[in-house]
């Protein structure tokens, strides 16, 4: 099964291979990532080297760019979702334990995604447009939906025997992506933003213990027999 962020953005016409855009949109991240909403889009231009008509052929104002920049992050991370390959040999428990260790190094690996994700999404609670803070309102249920269903495939793939339904189960699984990866992390994105890479590395072990208890919790509560 494969996972994708849904309704490709409208006003950037963005595909794939279109390096014009995604190159724009790299620059971008690294400058929120930076500079957060002090960004201007004349200041990437400038730095850049990118013209003006350029940057508005694409995109039609920073609100917009700021949407297409938090779209493309959660897709980078959905493409990180989709690449991991589910150990037959491995233990319920270790492929689960992969799988998040998985997305925190895609994190390590791609910091200034993470950080513009956090920082446009606190934005827009207050500074975007209520059409564009339900446009990233979307994008984030559809990453929500590729975590649980990454996740919920991993334990098909046990053939676990279930005492709950599979709606209960999503609903547990989305719950827990709540607390993993909005509230838990917020450590690790401090980290990274101050470019400690250390004491990131320190974080991530945090968060994976934390996450061994839940899912041990979890295989528990929703396991009628021994896997």
């Amino acid at each position: 099964m494969y996972f994708v962020i849904k309704g490709m953005m409208k006003t950037a016409h963005f595909a794939k291979g279109d390096k014009s855009i995604e190159f724009i949109i790299n620059c971008a991240n690294e400058e929120f990532a930076q500079n957060g909403s002090k960004t201007t889009l004349n200041g990437i231009c400038e730095k850049y080297k990118i013209s003006k008509g350029r940057m508005y052929h694409f995109f039609t104002s920073k609100e917009d760019l700021l949407c297409n920049c938090f779209k493309y992050s959660l897709e980078k991370v959905a493409n990180a979702i989709n690449d991991f390959e589910i150990d037959k040999n491995a233990s319920l428990e270790d492929n689960l334990h992969n799988y998040y260790n998985e997305i925190i190094n895609h994190w390590l690996k791609n910091p200034n995604d993470i950080i513009t994700i956090e920082r446009i999404a606190k934005m827009s609670q207050v500074n975007f447009s209520e059409k564009n803070y339900l446009r990233l309102k979307g994008y984030k249920n559809e990453l929500a939906d590729c975590v649980t269903g990454k996740f919920l495939q991993i334990i098909k793939s046990k053939k676990v025997k279930m005492r709950v339904n599979e709606t209960v189960i999503k609903q547990i699984i989305s719950a827990m992506y709540q607390q993993m990866f909005l509230n838990f992390s917020n450590d690790l994105i401090s980290a990274l933003k101050s470019g400690n890479y250390r004491l990131a590395k320190e974080k991530k072990k945090s968060l994976l213990r934390n996450y061994d208890i839940l899912i041990d919790a979890f295989l528990n509560g929703i396991a009628e027999k021994e896997y």
